[in-house]
């Protein structure tokens, strides 16, 4: 073979290979916004399925961003098939009454987390409706944190005036607890909205109650799984005698413990 055809044929494979890492590097670019999402959703120390619906829309609309700018066919291929597998998964997700209620009850994205409005209706209309079935005590909390609520007969005037008080309208009660959280500024991404709803638990009773069932759903099964390989490796052949109780406060301590706590000196 001459000099001049080796030559050719070395740059015709030289930049097979260039296209070939560009396209790889492309690939990567792609796929990182998904590695990103997977790590954020599969935590199990802050609150995850409210973040669900507006993780998914990022991600849809990273593949059209990348639909636009990519500039080999492989990479091209990718975003397609990516673009038409979340189409298929997640057309309906804010319809999702599990996820929409999170989204809604997590003050840093209130009506933000919705694309449709008459979507985020619906979610506001469910939270207002399951926050007037919470039963909220009637007493004043400074008769029940005073000492005199404590004597029997302070308690028959404390019932008297209670019996007196005109009964009130739930559903009233939790319409106005929605709307004035509505009207609540954004709580900031870094900040904990569970410490938010404690610090508003006076003014939203019902709310801050209902946010116990809806906020702490987990996005993902990989709590569950971290928790069954934990106990794979404490419940070991040279381990195999250990009670279930035993087995069950060890779990519970590995999963609650500070990591501070966890480390020997």
């Amino acid at each position: 073979m001459s000099h001049r055809k080796r030559s050719s044929v070395w740059m015709y494979f030289s930049l097979e290979t260039n296209k070939e890492w560009i396209a790889l590097q492309e690939i990567c670019n792609i796929l990182k916004p998904f590695e990103e999402v997977t790590a954020e959703l599969s935590a199990e120390s802050y609150m995850t399925a409210s973040k669900v619906i507006l993780l998914v829309r990022g991600l849809q609309r990273a593949m059209a961003d990348f639909h636009r700018r990519v500039t080999t066919q492989a990479a091209l291929d990718v975003v397609s098939v990516l673009s038409s597998g979340m189409s298929a998964r997640f057309h309906r997700i804010e319809s999702n009454h599990i996820l929409a209620d999170a989204a809604a009850l997590d003050p840093r994205f209130q009506r933000m987390a919705f694309v449709d409005g008459g979507t985020a209706d619906e979610a506001f209309q469910r939270v207002s409706t399951a926050a007037a079935g919470i039963a909220i005590s009637s007493r004043e909390p400074n008769q029940l944190d005073s000492g005199a609520s404590e004597s029997i007969v302070w308690n028959y005037f404390y019932e008297e005036v209670a019996e007196t008080k005109p009964s009130r309208n739930l559903p009233a009660d939790s319409v106005t607890e929605v709307r004035g959280y509505l009207q609540e500024p954004l709580l900031p991404k870094n900040k904990d909205p569970l410490q938010w709803w404690k610090s508003r638990s006076s003014v939203y009773p019902r709310l801050s109650r209902l946010v116990a069932k809806k906020l702490c759903v987990v996005a993902t099964s990989v709590p569950a799984e971290r928790l069954f390989s934990k106990t794979g490796e404490l419940f070991a052949e040279r381990r195999s005698r250990l009670k279930p109780a035993t087995v069950k406060s060890l779990i519970f301590l590995n999963g609650n413990l500070p990591k501070d706590k966890k480390e020997r000196p």
